[in-house]
């Protein structure tokens, strides 16, 4: 058995960024991976009900946090977890690249993923090419050909603007119909610069090291599109499949948890909104985050004997 880390944070978003600084400041040897730095907080344009920052981007919150997170040595890996087991009392993690990752607690904030299209080619050209984030993303396509898949995200307009202003072209599929977007886009679709594809799926992602062109059924029929990269915005789901053969799930999938973020399993925990916890909102999933850490550390100081600094709570 390699090292054996004092707790793994699973996710990167605001809540596993959190309990990541929370189990820093006091000195827990702390693992964090996660497939992307941000989470769904990256791509949201504005937040306004974050207390103490006003109208704020997503982007702004996760890179002050990361600021902090910093300071304290905080170290990372992307890196996808597809499954924790449980050896007498340590966790195995083990991660898709093949790697296994051993750690005396669990604290899992994967959130929510976002859903894919299931077509051949996307995950082999996820970011060469393929991307879930047009915020986090659209910059590296900078006069560049794209295909924009949406669903009922509620920042599809955004997410439109911010291509049509950085690429040459943006082939459209909206898979949830938009209202007044003939009237909103009239400049982009008289000039070409936008083409709505109507009654449209994706059938392949093609390429070489990077995406090339697209296969789309349209109207019954097959066609090719040049493009450059493909980004895909259909919604999220929750995925604890890493994890739900061993805690407690409800029927939506989500981890159950209590009051201070423990699952059913001694030694694992979970915030944000992979948990059980109605309400889904930043503020909260930062909270739960805090919680979730605080248990990690009180857990680890009674079976363990760690050592915590008492300067943010008091274990009882």
């Amino acid at each position: 058995m390699s090292q054996i880390y004092d707790t793994c944070v699973i996710g990167l978003g605001i809540a596993g960024l959190t309990a990541s600084l929370y189990l820093l400041r006091q000195k827990v040897n702390v693992l964090a991976i996660g497939r992307e730095i941000g989470g769904q907080l990256m791509k949201i344009p504005h937040i306004e009900n974050y207390p103490g920052v006003g109208v704020v981007k997503g982007s702004d919150i996760i890179n002050k946090i990361l600021g902090e997170l910093y300071k304290y040595g905080f170290k990372f890996i992307i890196d996808e977890v597809v499954k924790v087991e449980k050896v007498e009392d340590i966790f195995k993690i083990i991660t898709r690249s093949g790697r296994e990752y051993y750690s005396r607690s669990v604290i899992c904030t994967t959130g929510k993923s976002p859903i894919k299209l299931n077509v051949d080619g996307e995950d082999r050209f996820l970011g060469r090419g393929v991307s879930y984030c047009v915020i986090c993303d659209a910059a590296l396509f900078k006069g560049k050909t794209v295909l924009y898949v949406s669903g009922s995200d509620p920042h599809v307009e955004f997410s439109l603007d911010t291509l049509l202003k950085t690429c040459s072209k943006v082939y459209w599929i909206p898979r949830v119909k938009i209202r007044d977007v003939e009237d909103r886009y009239r400049e982009y679709l008289e000039s070409g610069k936008l083409q709505i594809l109507d009654n449209c799926n994706v059938v392949k992602i093609d390429g070489d090291v990077k995406v090339r062109r697209v296969l789309i059924k349209i109207n019954g029929e097959l066609k090719y599109l040049d493009v450059d990269g493909v980004f895909i915005e259909i919604g999220y789901r929750v995925d604890t499949g890493y994890i739900s053969h061993l805690v407690k799930v409800n029927e939506k999938g989500e981890i159950v948890v209590d009051e201070l973020c423990r699952t059913s399993v001694d030694g694992i925990f979970a915030a944000g909104d992979v948990t059980s916890i109605p309400y889904k909102q930043a503020i909260i999933a930062a909270g739960q985050g805090a919680i979730a850490a605080l248990s990690a550390c009180e857990y680890l100081s009674k079976k363990y004997g760690l050592k915590i600094r008492k300067v943010d709570w008091s274990i009882k």
